[in-house]
């Protein structure tokens, strides 16, 4: 089981969510992928953000994107659909040992297990600026660079 923060921000969030997510008793929330949607509320989607941590049956993070399908990406010129980001985040997982972590409806976090080495840092940081995401509008490629050397998380955002 992997724990992702899944956040709740948009109609697309919003229905997978209700299709898919159960809190257990212990109050936990799970993704089960199992039910169906009960029935449609609304979604106001001024400003509302609601953060969860939800785990997910899968050791895979970039599973999640393929299980929200259609529910996730693609919904401008930029983003790509889920099953082009799960390839892409297996590819950085392979290489950089690179999971997603958190799941918004428009950006996507990403922590990398190991400490990179500068080659790497540098080979990811050309790999980012190539993507079509504002990943570099969130701040500068140096303040992104130094989180990544620091931390290890990059972060895809698209608008």
């Amino acid at each position: 089981m992997k724990k992702f923060r899944f956040i709740v921000d948009g109609v697309r969030q919003f229905l997978f969510w209700k299709k898919n997510i159960r809190q257990t008793k212990e109050g936990h929330f799970v993704c089960s992928n199992a039910n169906e949607l009960e029935e449609w509320e609304e979604w106001e989607d001024l400003g509302r953000k609601e953060v969860y941590n939800v785990y997910f049956d899968t050791e895979d993070t970039a599973e999640i994107l393929e299980r929200m399908g259609m529910l996730w990406g693609n919904f401008n010129n930029w983003c790509p659909p889920a099953h082009v980001m799960a390839g892409k985040a297996r590819e950085w997982e392979r290489k950089y040992g690179a999971e997603i972590t958190e799941i918004a409806h428009d950006s996507l976090v990403f922590h990398c297990n190991r400490r990179l080495q500068m080659s790497e840092v540098d080979e990811l940081m050309r790999e980012l600026d190539e993507l079509p995401s504002n990943a570099m509008d969130l701040g500068s490629a140096q303040s992104i660079r130094d989180k990544l050397v620091n931390d290890g998380i990059f972060v895809l955002w698209w608008d």
